[in-house]
């Protein structure tokens, strides 16, 4: 799995400002995983996880293993990689607003 091993070490910095997380998500995940985050813009044929049920996640639903995924992306799935448009503040940004819909 590409970026497992740095993955491991990285630390949410945490974040007060859901606004930045919010614009991250509008503008980069939107069009996939729907505006309550839940996927339901999903083809059949390629699934899209529905991002307010950690537990459901495929690597898990620790800060890392969704760093990782956003960063790195999932490979043979739609989810793509994000590492040459995202910042790792930005990342952090994005983990913070989906942690804050999470329903799990």
């Amino acid at each position: 799995m590409p970026g497992y091993q740095p993955s491991l070490v990285v630390v949410n910095p945490g974040s007060d400002t859901l606004a930045r997380g919010f614009n991250l998500y509008r503008e980069n995940c939107l069009m996939c995983h729907g505006a309550d985050l839940r996927g339901q813009l999903s083809a059949p044929a390629m699934p899209v996880r529905d991002l307010t049920k950690f537990k459901d996640y495929k690597f898990g639903g620790t800060d890392q293993a969704i760093y990782r995924t956003i960063v790195y992306g999932i490979p043979k799935t739609a989810m793509g990689h994000f590492q040459d448009s995202l910042k790792p503040q930005q990342v952090w940004d994005l983990i913070n607003f989906m942690k804050s819909k999470r329903t799990d």
